[in-house]
Order: structure tokens, then sequence, then C-alpha cells
């Protein structure tokens, strides 16, 4: 899952650099949420192998039934809601 291309957005995870993983999270479809604090991203990876961008920044992850990603931001006290759908 380790590369040279450091956004990750739309393309295969190959092609994506990951660095300092700090949360991951797995969804109903069996996708995974990861949470890179280097970069301050929030990645999510498909059963495809496919790697799209979430959100900014964050530590924790929990995912709901309905979808959504929630993302702890330790520094900022405060969790935010992501809409997947």
């Amino acid at each position: 899952m380790a590369g040279n291309r450091r956004l990750g957005d739309g393309g295969p995870a190959a092609s994506t650099l990951l660095e300092n993983l700090n949360g991951v999270a797995v969804d109903l479809a069996a996708n995974l949420s990861l949470a890179d604090t280097t970069y301050h991203r929030i990645l999510k990876l498909t059963a495809n192998n496919d790697i799209t961008f979430l959100a900014g920044n964050g530590l924790l992850l929990s995912l709901a039934t309905t979808g959504n990603v929630y993302i702890g931001e330790s520094n900022n006290y405060r969790v935010s809601k992501v809409s997947t759908s």
C-alpha cells in the first residue's frame, strides 16, 4: 500500500504513500477508513484497492452503520462527522 503518490485521491492504493496510520475502521462493505497523521488526512480504501480522500485531519475513527465517518480531533477537542452518502 505504499508508493510515491502523496494525495491518494481516486487512484490505486499501491501508488499512495501512507506514513503514520493512527486509526483504522472497517465499514459494512469491507471498506477501510485510514487516519494518516503525517499527511493530515483521512482516506477510504475500497475492496477494489481504490483509495480516495475523505477529510483533512483526525486521529480516531468510528464508522456508523449509515456510512458516516466520525473523526476524533484531540488537539481541537471535538468530533467531526463526515457523511459519505
